[in-house]
């Protein structure tokens, strides 16, 4: 409370100190000063309120808008939940704008004069209807979007709507999750049968896609889709009963760079989803896996100099209640404000003019950096659903206690030796079930360190 406090006056000191030409000065200097004092609320104000002005500007391009407008409207939407004023009425402000180009959109016919949209069109479409939910506007579109995909009460055979297998590459209810599928055609947005090498709609060379990026994507859509009213053929809780298969995670010495990236988004994402897009605070009992990688790999991600991932990072250790004080997050915030671009962008790669894809990347950097400076304000506690936090809880007993620090080549020493043990006992404290179900897993535990011993 005491840190959003001061963010807060630290705004309101900045705005009424600078009007008209002070203001220009002002945006117009470096947004970090090199003095050793980015923690100050002002310089991440600034950083803030350039970043949040950079992704409004990059939405009112038509191209910006067709390609990742949903993902704008979201972020504007998730921003708005967790931020202290008056930067929550910022993002309000630009939320309302955004918001009214997409009723205009959908009044006008978001499909346009296709009678079925393709796969990636039903998934970006959920993210609409989710973010317009969420905004109580008044919008019959989930009904449309509904024909278009199998339901759990249905089969439908003809082909003319979506299966979880076209929308996913997968079914959760039937299989585990594969080692090798074909991700959607990166030109028709198609999905392939899983040994294709070219797109069987428009014969593009196919991408394949790791387990980790797989899962990641399933969690992503599947919480659009139910966050939104829209029933599939299985649920979000049916990808996720499949994340302890992908534990323990690995190191970036045990796996290719580009698959330890894509680990990387699955953690990320695990954690995003499950507290609501961080407006949740989760416990680091029940995902002791995703929060010890986490603490662990920040320093890599930060000499790496991954804008992305150091964003996600700061933002999910937040999620878990680490405090600003905590050194690694210290670092990352130093980090991202030194990397932060004149006009309010990070990693920002068009230099030799504008493209969509490039558009992307730099509105992604820029919205997870935001995220990471300001510090959260939650809206509750636990898991996003009762039947989403009953798996989690589940994991417990038997994840917990075999749990150890995922080795980087960069040591941390956040990561502290008493972790389990005192992490065990507190969370024990108060719950006598637990302990019980425990019980089996503890005697298990002393025996395999006594026949170690031996």
């Amino acid at each position: 409370m005491e840190l959003s406090s001061n963010f807060q006056n630290c705004v309101q000191n900045l705005i009424a100190k600078t009007s008209g030409d002070q203001l220009n000065e002002l945006f117009s200097r470096s947004v970090y000063d090199h003095t050793n004092d980015y923690w100050r609320s002002e310089i991440r104000v600034e950083a803030i309120r350039k970043g949040l002005e950079y992704i409004y500007l990059l939405s009112k391009n038509p191209d910006v808008f067709n390609t990742f407008g949903n993902d704008i409207i979201q972020c504007f939407y998730d921003l708005s939940k967790v931020s202290p004023e008056p930067i929550r009425h910022l993002t309000l402000e630009y939320l309302n704008v955004v918001k009214t180009k997409w009723l205009a959109t959908l009044q006008s016919g978001y499909w346009k004069e296709k009678e079925i949209p393709n796969e990636q069109e039903v998934m970006d479409a959920a993210i609409i209807l989710y973010s317009l939910q969420c905004l109580n506007s008044d919008v019959h579109f989930g009904g449309d979007l509904q024909k278009y995909v199998v339901s759990s009460q249905e089969d439908d055979n003809s082909g003319k709507r979506l299966s979880v297998m076209e929308l996913f590459g997968w079914n959760p209810l039937e299989e585990s999750i594969p080692s090798t599928v074909v991700d959607l055609c990166v030109k028709c947005h198609r999905r392939n049968p899983r040994r294709s090498t070219n797109c069987k709609h428009c014969n593009s060379e196919v991408v394949i896609i790791t387990p980790y990026r797989l899962l990641s994507n399933s969690l992503i859509y599947s919480f659009y889709c139910n966050m939104a009213g829209i029933d599939l053929e299985c649920s979000y809780d049916d990808f996720l009963r499949w994340l302890p298969f992908l534990r323990p995670y690995k190191s970036s010495l045990e796996l290719p760079w580009k698959e330890f990236v894509d680990q990387c988004y699955l953690i990320t994402h695990v954690i995003f989803t499950l507290s609501q897009w961080g407006q949740l605070r989760l416990q680091i009992q029940q995902l002791p896996h995703e929060y010890l990688f986490l603490q662990e790999h920040l320093p890599l991600m930060i000499q790496k100099k991954d804008v992305h991932l150091v964003g996600e990072f700061i933002q999910c250790l937040r999620i878990f209640g680490v405090e600003e004080n905590n050194s690694s997050i210290l670092d990352g915030l130093q980090f991202l404000l030194e990397e932060q671009n004149a006009d309010g962008s990070w990693d920002n790669q068009m230099m030799d003019g504008f493209h969509v894809d490039l558009a992307y990347v730099a509105y992604h950097a820029t919205m997870v950096a935001i995220q990471a400076l300001i510090p959260p304000m939650f809206t509750g506690f636990g898991c996003m659903s009762e039947s989403t936090e009953e798996i989690v809880s589940r994991w417990y007993s038997t994840e917990f206690l075999r749990c150890e620090p995922i080795p980087s080549p960069l040591p941390s020493e956040n990561i502290e030796n008493d972790f389990m043990k005192d992490m065990r006992l507190a969370s024990m404290e108060d719950n006598l079930d637990l302990i019980f179900d425990s019980i089996p897993s503890i005697l298990q535990h002393i025996q395999d360190r006594r026949l170690t011993r031996r």
